[in-house]
């Protein structure tokens, strides 16, 4: 089967031959063509030089992202191009962003580092390369994980919030795998603000809400929301018309919600005033009273009694943190990472002790 694409497409397609430049496509546009879908998403997986493709590319078309971690975004009209090369990744630091990253030309090792399979079907000049049954899961309409399902999710739990999306579109999900995303809910608290808004948008968006049914428990006690009014969303078509349904009108503020209603103790607690601030916490704990029936209030006033901890607390220079790590794109992680273990009394708050504990992380 060959996919047809619009000139402009054809045109960068060209261009990547003509300056020799190895990429296949690979996830959405591929899953939405082959179930009649439209996407103005195209991903492709590069493994020719990420050099000479980012030169080349360069004096061709406006480009509006470029990283060290060879990643290049910039679009053709409506269309969003992204190219990343091939890898290998391991070690996730924040349940996001992956600690090692290794690049390679062979396919079926990227492959690996995809979430779902119909999201892992390569494509050029007219072929198709699956390395994990993703055209059969296409056809079947069946969503399945790659690799085991609990050690994807810890990895990054934004893939809990996407297997739920997915399955919106009539995907079928294996009873085991529901059950992990309902006994594994908790993990979405890691996600950040930005993650969490950006995906939960997509599922409010979606037409076949009903299929949330499966979920009401996680919907209702994590996301404050009735499941009955979630599933009359398919009513309204606008996102701020979605929103204003359901009383969403400060979504920062959803977020921060969502966060009390999981954490219970000490720790978690003294995490929240060290994300968002001892004002907004209290804020958020007047408001419901049922988030103090389980002695928040009181375990927030015993943290302000006796002193909290705070980014201005961390007795080591950042640049230090550079210069241990050699990643100055991470020292954001790196110093939640050491004020989280100092919170839990794991750490030492003393700048020996801090770098002998990167010393042992790197």
């Amino acid at each position: 089967m060959k996919i047809e694409f619009e000139t402009k497409i054809n045109e960068l397609l060209n261009y990547f031959h003509s300056n020799n430049i190895e990429a296949y496509l690979v996830g959405g546009f591929i899953r939405d063509y082959l179930t009649n879908k439209t996407c103005y998403d195209l991903d492709f997986c590069l493994v020719s030089s990420y050099k000479e493709a980012l030169d080349a590319l360069k004096s061709k078309y406006r480009l509006e992202h470029i990283d060290e971690y060879g990643c290049i975004k910039f679009k053709i009209g409506e269309y969003d191009i992204e190219i990343t090369h091939a890898r290998k990744e391991r070690e996730y630091l924040d349940y996001r962003h992956p600690y090692v990253i290794e690049f390679t030309s062979d396919l079926s090792i990227d492959c690996l580092r995809r979430d779902f399979t119909i999201n892992a079907l390569y494509y050029k000049d007219g072929e198709f390369y699956d390395f994990c049954g993703a055209m059969e899961d296409i056809k079947s309409k069946t969503l399945r994980v790659i690799g085991d399902t609990l050690t994807r999710f810890k990895e990054d739990p934004l893939r809990i919030l996407r297997m739920i999306r997915f399955s919106c579109y009539d995907f079928d999900i294996s009873i085991n795998d529901k059950q992990i995303i309902k006994d594994n809910a908790y993990l979405l608290k890691e996600l950040s603000e930005t993650s969490f808004n950006k995906e939960f948008d997509k599922i409010l968006m979606l037409n076949n809400l009903y299929i949330i049914n499966e979920y009401k428990d996680l919907f209702e006690n994590y996301f404050d929301i009735k499941i009955k009014k979630l599933i009359n969303l398919n009513k309204l078509t606008s996102l701020e018309e979605k929103k204003t349904f359901l009383g969403i009108k400060n979504k920062s503020n959803l977020y921060k919600y969502r966060d009390l209603k999981l954490y219970k103790d000490k720790f978690e607690i003294n995490k929240l005033i060290y994300k968002y601030g001892d004002t907004v916490i209290k804020e958020l704990l007047s408001y419901d009273d049922k988030l103090n029936e389980r002695g928040l209030m009181s375990i927030y006033n015993d943290i302000i009694l006796n002193g909290y901890y705070s980014k201005k607390d961390l007795k080591i220079n950042p640049n230090k943190i550079i210069e241990l790590t050699n990643k100055k794109e991470l020292t954001s992680y790196y110093i939640d990472m050491i004020s989280y273990e100092i919170m839990k009394g794991n750490l030492i708050n003393e700048e020996k002790e801090i770098i002998k504990f990167l010393e042992r992380l790197i």
